[in-house]
């Protein structure tokens, strides 16, 4: 399930800044800290969830001899009329009193009335959607999650870094008696408390982070819950992200081919809602099925204890303006998705049984780090349509 501020969705990028404090020389000759506030309303649309609304509001504390700010206040509000609720609270402090250590800090509610439920495997078929049972609620169930976190990143030198944090979150849900969750009862179905630990071991060789053109992107990761963490059932699992960018030709970003190859392995008392998570950290995404995997593919369609992912973009910014001597970039991108998972760690049909998505899509990039992603996207006789923040990787 999500459970990180990355899951924020904007379409509105209009930011108001303004300097609580000057950077100017103070009386005595020297330059103060100043504090910025940045406020950008949400504006986003998913097939699966709806039209979204909210805001986002940001505080940084700069020193001006350093680009980077010395501390984060976040806080977002976001609804969508599907239901999906989240909100919450960051706080990101990049260098800790000099220290190569970021810490960030998160109290967060995430709610979904009406989340999906369709079984376990790879090859699970569905009720047309016309049938009584459909309608009665059959595939949903609701859920509701606070949750707290803290994770800390050390840089090794160079481009690695060591990643550690904690996280816990209460799962409250509720199902209909005649509902598919109320029949099949998994590990979780009733709720209870999710207590984990994660490590991670990660490379990011990316020229820039936001839209990049060339580089490797390199993460793998372990997580553990137990009891004696706060979790209501144990089980661990591992991960492993690869996403490169290539420029052919030298053409810089009139061509970029983009590729993101992920796998993601559970064991033990799983719970319902966090077999959808794939990766984790700040990487945290969902699958299989909807804007951040297989595009087209109804989110949540497919469930299993191993996933792997492959994704491909043709990326190419085809327009560059400089309103108010700012960078606005316009991409045109194509796109396919492929997925898979399996139940259990044993056979799940054949191996080549793979979901596959097509599409394409825009780009609209504001001063190369605010990116918004509309795709439209083709799987299994579904569509989606998404309006979203940031690349897809």
């Amino acid at each position: 399930m999500k459970a990180r501020g990355s899951s924020a969705k904007w379409a509105v990028l209009v930011a108001a800044l303004a300097g609580a404090a000057s950077a100017e020389p103070a009386a005595g000759g020297e330059a103060v800290e100043r504090l910025d506030l940045a406020g950008l309303p949400i504006l986003s649309y998913d097939s699966d969830t709806g039209l979204g609304l909210g805001a986002d509001l940001a505080l940084f504390w700069r020193h001006p001899a350093s680009a980077r700010y010395r501390l984060a206040l976040r806080a977002q509000a976001f609804f969508t009329t599907g239901g999906v609720q989240n909100h919450y609270l960051q706080l990101d402090a990049p260098r800790v009193a000099g220290t190569p250590f970021r810490l960030s800090l998160e109290l967060g509610f995430f709610r979904d009335l009406f989340r999906p439920f369709y079984g376990f495997g790879n090859g699970l078929a569905v009720l047309p959607e016309g049938d009584p049972a459909w309608r009665d609620g059959y595939y949903a169930y609701e859920l509701t999650s606070p949750r707290a976190s803290f994770a800390v990143r050390y840089g090794l030198g160079g481009r690695w870094h060591l990643e550690a944090g904690y996280g816990y979150q209460r799962l409250l849900m509720k199902a209909g008696g005649e509902s598919l969750l109320a029949l099949q009862r998994p590990t979780g179905w009733d709720g209870g408390g999710v207590g984990q630990l994660e490590l991670a071991l990660l490379f990011d060789g990316r020229d820039v982070e936001a839209s990049p053109t060339g580089g490797l992107f390199a993460k793998a990761g372990f997580r553990a819950a137990h009891a004696v963490l706060g979790a209501s059932s144990a089980f661990a699992g591992g991960y492993a992200i690869l996403a490169g960018y290539h420029s052919p030709f030298g053409l810089g970003p009139a061509l970029v081919l983009a590729g993101r190859l992920t796998a993601d392995l559970d064991e033990g008392a799983v719970p319902l809602p966090m077999l959808s998570n794939m990766a984790g950290g700040p990487n945290l995404f969902e699958g299989l099925g909807g804007q951040a995997s297989v595009r087209g593919l109804p989110r949540y369609r497919y469930l299993g204890k191993a996933k792997l992912l492959a994704n491909a973009e043709l990326r190419s910014r085809v327009l560059r303006l400089r309103p108010f001597d700012r960078a606005a970039d316009l991409w045109l991108v194509a796109f396919s998705d492929a997925g898979r998972v399996w139940a259990q760690l044993a056979e799940d049909g054949p191996l080549w049984r793979f979901h596959l998505a097509w599409g394409g899509g825009l780009r609209l990039a504001f001063v190369e780090d605010f990116v918004l992603r509309i795709d439209l996207g083709r799987s299994e006789g579904s569509t989606g349509f998404y309006v979203e923040l940031n690349q897809l990787f």
